[in-house]
């Protein structure tokens, strides 16, 4: 099993923008280059589609990370890592924020 990046507040979607942390962290004592890492549930803001006239899906208006590692976690909760889901589909992008800290 590869190793991925574990994903930090400030960690884009592959819908562009959606920055992972915008709100209340679900967790603030954890922390990669004195970043906080982001866990399932972590709240992002909005992603590009949200601004889209024609979009009619809210989740894109707050699109909080919605998988975890089922191997690592923090307070009992799975670490949110690169590729994992959003709840309007998008994925974490986590490479360059944390280069040396992977999760299995």
């Amino acid at each position: 099993m590869a190793s991925l990046n574990i994903a930090v507040l400030g960690s884009p979607c592959d819908h562009e923008a959606g920055l992972l942390g915008e709100s209340v962290p679900p967790q603030t004592k954890i922390f990669i280059n004195n970043i906080t890492v982001a866990t399932f549930g972590t709240p992002a803001a909005p992603d590009l589609i949200c601004y889209d006239p024609d979009n009619e899906d809210p989740r894109h208006c707050a699109p909080a990370a919605i998988t975890g590692s089922d191997k690592v976690f923090i307070n009992n909760i799975g670490v949110h890592r690169q590729a994992g889901l959003r709840e309007c589909g998008a994925v974490t992008i986590a490479d360059g924020l944390n280069p040396k800290v992977f999760a299995g």
